[in-house]
C-alpha cells in the first residue's frame, strides 16, 4: 500500500533534499535531486513513517484511517509534518556511520512524536470543526457551594470533619 497521507514532494518541501539523497544512496554518491520524490527508498520510510502514526493514532482510539484523509488546512499540515519528521528518523536510521548518540537523539524524536498523539496531546482537526462535544464538562456543585448546603455530616458530630483539597475551609 502506498502511502496516502503524504507524498515524496511533501518530505522535500520540509526537508534539505540533499541531506535525503545522501541518506538514501547506499553508493556513497547522492542520488540526482530530481529522483528523490519517487525514489523506492524514500517511499518506503513515508510508508512505514505513515503507518506507525496511523497505528499510533487506532490503537488507541483516536482517529480512524478516514477521518485522516478528511483532515484539511493546517490539522493535515502538522500531520503531514510529523510524518515527514518521523520518515526522516527512519531515513537516517539507515546510516550505519552515525555515532551512538545521533541515533538516541533521533530516536527521542521518534518517541516525543509518537508519545504525543498517543497522550492526546497533540489534535488534529480542523480549524472549523466544533470540538465541544469532546470535551468533558462537569455541571455540578463547587467545593464552596458544597460547604454551604448544611448537610448532615457537616451538622453532626458523629462524621469526622470535611476535609478539602489544598487544605481549605470553606
Amino acid at each position: 500500500m502506498a502511502a496516502t497521507l503524504i507524498t515524496g514532494a511533501d518530505l522535500i518541501a520540509r526537508k534539505d533534499v540533499r541531506t535525503i539523497a545522501d541518506l538514501i544512496s547506499d553508493s556513497g554518491s547522492p542520488v540526482a535531486e530530481s529522483a528523490v520524490a519517487n525514489h523506492p527508498k524514500v517511499i518506503e520510510a513515508l510508508e512505514d513513517a505513515e503507518g506507525e502514526v496511523v497505528a499510533t493514532l487506532a490503537a488507541f482510539g483516536r482517529y480512524t484511517v478516514e477521518s485522516l484523509d478528511l483532515l484539511t488546512g493546517s490539522a493535515r499540515k502538522f500531520l503531514v509534518r510529523i510524518i515527514a519528521e518521523l520518515a526522516m528518523v527512519n531515513l537516517i536510521g539507515r546510516r550505519p556511520d552515525l555515532s551512538l548518540e545521533d541515533l538516541e537523539r533521533h530516536n527521542k524524536i521518534h518517541e516525543f512524536w509518537l508519545e504525543t498523539l498517543q497522550s492526546g496531546q497533540a489534535i488534529l482537526a480542523n480549524a472549523g470543526d466544533d470540538l465541544s462535544a469532546s470535551r468533558a464538562s462537569i455541571d455540578g456543585a463547587t467545593l464552596g457551594e458544597t460547604a454551604r448546603l448544611n448537610m448532615v455530616r457537616d451538622r453532626s458530630r458523629y462524621f469526622p470533619s470535611r476535609v478539602y483539597p489544598d487544605g481549605r475551609n470553606y
